[in-house]
This record gives C-alpha cells, structure tokens and sequence, in this order.
C-alpha cells in the first residue's frame, strides 16, 4: 500500500511521550503532504497563532505573513530542533510548556486569535482540557483549529505503539461546544489513506513505518487530494475541525 501514514502526534503536554525527534525529522520529507495539511487549515488561521505541539516545527516553517507565530512543545529535544531551524524568523517564537498545565495559560498575554493542533491533540492524555485551556487563552472570537486521527475503528498497532487516540467528528464537536465555541467546520481528510493505515495498522499490524517509505508516500499525495476534492469525503483517516470562540 502506498497510502500517506497519520504522523506520529503529540507533542502537546502530558502524555507520557517519549521524544520522537528522528521519526518527525523523516517525515519532513513528506513535502506534498505537509503542505496539504498547511493548505487545509491556512484559511481559519489569524494574525496572531499558537501551536500546541509543534514538534520540530515543519508546519510553523510553512506559515508566513502573520504578526506573531508561537510554537509549544512539552519535549525538549523537539524544542531545541524547532528552535534551531526556526532561529532566522523574528516573527516565530519556540517555547517549552505543557499544553494541560498552569503555564499555558500565561499565553493568554500573547492575545492569540487561532490555538492550532496539528496532529498533537491524539496524544494529550487529557484533551478536553487542552481544548478548554486553549479557547481560555483565545483572544475573543479567536478559532481553535484540530487537525487530529479520525475513525476509532481504525485503531491498531500503530496508534498502540503512537499511544494516539483517534476521534469521530461528533467527539471534536462535543470538545469545541463544551469550551464554548461555535462550530466553523468538521470535515473528513484523506478518504484513500483509510485503505493504507488499514492495512498497515490492522491487517499486517505493523508497529513502525520505515522511514525510506515516506519520500514514496508522499508521492500519492496530489491522487488523495483529488479523490478528497470529487468525494467530499464522506470519512478519512483525519479529521479537521474548526470552532470559534462565543465569549469574552
């Protein structure tokens, strides 16, 4: 199969995770397919953004023209590299906190006006939290945008051994709703990699990806895109969704 695998995620805060430096780093090379991504979830992104997990910083790399880009990871190896390859961008700030702890929400001093998850929110052991303490630092009518690990029925060795989550829509509506945000979008992402990560995941039950299968896979990327594009989706291996803050 050569379908695009779901990223290892989170990097966010409490979870227990263990520094996946080298694993992020390859899939760095999955160009087509970060860019998807980056190009999904550009249009709910404000002036002033956060990103809650933000690994060794391959989506904030891709993000330009906005006032103030803040990266938070709660691992320090990943911290460093994002430090290091974001360092010519005055614009980019890399910092090391806990998504779920007390620190996080001294951001609030930043006036964010998008929270984003990128692949993070599967690993964060308690996610609803997360999802609150993001729309309490918020700016008001501030978006928070998840871009996460859909159909639970999916689940296999690789999310066991990613120790990820993986989400309905109606869960990340009930999240948004509960932190009291309206809903802007909840759609399916990637409906050809439903058949790849069953058939890793499930089927041979593997518990890596080879590293050198990622420049292959991200070959695949512009055929998902457009079966996304004609089919809707009606589900995918990720799910986006986007909600907006209602209060102060």
């Amino acid at each position: 199969m050569g379908e695009i695998p779901d990223e290892p995620a989170a990097r966010g805060g409490g979870t227990g995770w263990q520094s996946e430096v080298e694993d992020l780093r390859a899939l760095q090379a999955m160009h087509r397919y970060q860019r998807w991504k980056a190009d999904l979830v550009r249009p709910f992104l404000g002036p002033r953004v956060i990103e809650v997990g933000c690994g060794t910083g391959s989506f904030l790399r891709q993000l330009r023209g906005h006032d103030r880009l803040i990266g938070v990871d709660r691992d320090a190896a990943c911290v460093e590299v994002a430090r290091v390859a974001l360092s010519g961008r005055p614009d980019v700030e890399v910092r090391q906190v806990d998504a779920t702890g007390a620190g996080f929400l001294r951001l609030a001093d930043e006036r964010p006006s998008t929270v984003v998850f990128m692949s993070s929110l599967e690993e964060i052991r308690d996610d609803r939290r997360a999802i609150r303490q993001a729309a309490d630092i918020l700016a008001p009518a501030g978006r928070i945008v998840v871009f996460v690990s859909a159909l639970p029925w999916l689940t296999g060795t690789l999310d066991r051994t990613y120790d990820q989550r993986r989400y309905r829509a109606g869960e990340l509506r009930e999240m948004l709703t509960a932190a009291g945000c309206r809903i802007v979008k909840v759609r399916y992402v990637n409906l050809l990699g439903v058949l790849g990560w069953l058939w890793d995941s499930r089927i041979r039950r593997r518990d890596a990806v080879p590293a050198a299968a990622y420049r292959q896979r991200d070959r695949t990327v512009p055929v998902a895109r457009l079966l996304d594009a004609v089919t809707g989706p009606p589900i995918g291996r990720s799910l986006l969704a986007v909600g907006e803050k209602t209060g102060p």
